[in-house]
């Protein structure tokens, strides 16, 4: 009897809180049950030396990962020098500066270190690191700021070397193994459909596919394993960084949705950009990604607005546009609804609430089938 597998992704532009009561940039979110295994894909980058630091931060929580958590041999490491190439970089996309770009841009010129290089003996490790070191040392030094690759290869080798190697292993096999053991699976997909390299708001994306191939491609699993593809959106919209956002509000408005929602870059502290809930938008992520639920969080963010607007299409147009110059300059037209004293009334949900899922259910024709109502995870209500 064969497994099952669903699939969690993030419906717009990252941030939806997939995770919810504990941030995680690396380690998948369900570390958190002491009963599951996590595997890190080989879709990821990771830095060795922010992993190894949230794993102990984990463990001083009292949540250990020996065992339980495992990298895939075949997953690319961020390395410090490409830290600070990107630093040296004129950084118009508003990035994060933990150099996921760059480790992705050797990857695909085919200079990158994988975590394989761990498995063999230490001098292949070092000399991997070497001759990534100085490809990437080349920019650097016509950037002016060259470094010291021995010094930083010999340090960064000795810090992660002994520490990594027992979390490395063959997922792609892992995978399949718990998958004819009948065992369910939950891919969790990182960042949001929006900044997705291929489908997202280029360039003001993320240098890899995060949408439903990506979840493939990064684990090894087959696309007839997925069963449930769902959707985690907020109830109104965010973004990092820079790029188009029809549905941006301004002045006093963003800064009393930023404020009560606490909109701040999970990584880097930066306020996010909020706006209203943009349909139009997750209509589109709901066609690229194939999802058949939607997990909606947040709700008690907007309890207290008198009324409440949603985006349902950009003047003029029948399809998402995913080119700056048409997106940049979008008319969004908006639908308005009454707003929510509180979550519940009379013992239910309040009635507002229920019309406002409601309506985004008739819209997206697709059912809620989570919503979030605060931070802890007590505070989910599966509707579904």
């Amino acid at each position: 009897m064969a497994g099952c597998v669903d699939v969690a992704l993030g419906a717009q532009w990252g941030d939806e809180g997939k995770g919810k009561t504990i941030v995680l940039h690396i380690i998948p979110s369900g570390i958190m049950w002491p009963d599951k295994i996590c595997v890190i894909g080989n879709g990821v980058v990771v830095n060795p030396i922010t992993l190894l630091k949230e794993i102990a931060d984990l463990e001083s929580l009292g949540i250990s990962v020996a065992g339980r958590l495992f990298i895939s041999k075949q997953a690319h490491m961020i390395c410090p020098w490409l830290i600070s190439l990107e630093k040296s970089r004129d950084n118009f996309i508003g990035t994060t500066n933990k150099a996921i770009g760059p480790t992705y841009e050797s990857k695909m010129a085919r200079k990158g270190v994988r975590f394989d290089s761990m498995m063999g003996f230490y001098g292949k490790f070092l000399e991997d690191l070497c001759k990534h070191a100085n490809y990437t040392n080349r920019e650097l030094t016509l950037n002016g700021q060259p470094i010291d690759t021995e010094v930083e290869v010999d340090e960064f080798a000795k810090n992660v070397f002994n520490s990594i190697v027992p979390f490395v292993a063959d997922t792609v096999a892992l995978l399949h193994k718990k998958y004819t053991e009948s065992k369910s699976i939950l891919i969790e997909g990182a960042q949001g459909a929006m900044l997705d390299i291929d489908f997202g708001t280029y360039p003001f994306v993320t240098s890899s596919n995060c949408t439903i191939g990506g979840c493939l491609t990064g684990t090894g699993l087959p696309a007839r394993y997925v069963k449930d593809v769902v959707m985690i959106s907020k109830c109104y919209t965010t973004r990092v960084g820079n790029g188009p956002f029809p549905t941006e509000l301004f002045n006093d408005e963003a800064e009393k949705l930023r404020r009560l929602g606490n909109e701040f870059g999970a990584t880097t502290g930066r306020p996010r950009r909020p706006g209203w809930l943009d349909l139009f938008q997750l209509k589109y992520s709901k066609m690229i990604n194939g999802a058949n639920f939607l997990t909606l969080v947040k709700a008690d963010i907007l309890s207290g607005y008198k009324t409440i607007k949603v985006c349902t299409g950009y003047l003029g147009l029948d399809n998402y546009p995913t080119d700056l110059l048409t997106l940049s300059s979008v008319m969004p037209v908006y639908h308005e609804l009454p707003g929510w004293s509180s979550i519940y009334q009379n013992g239910e949900l309040h009635q507002n609430l229920k019309d406002y899922i409601f309506f985004i259910e008739e819209y997206l024709n697709v059912p809620v089938l989570l919503l979030s109502i605060g931070p802890d995870r007590e505070h989910t209500i599966f509707l579904k």
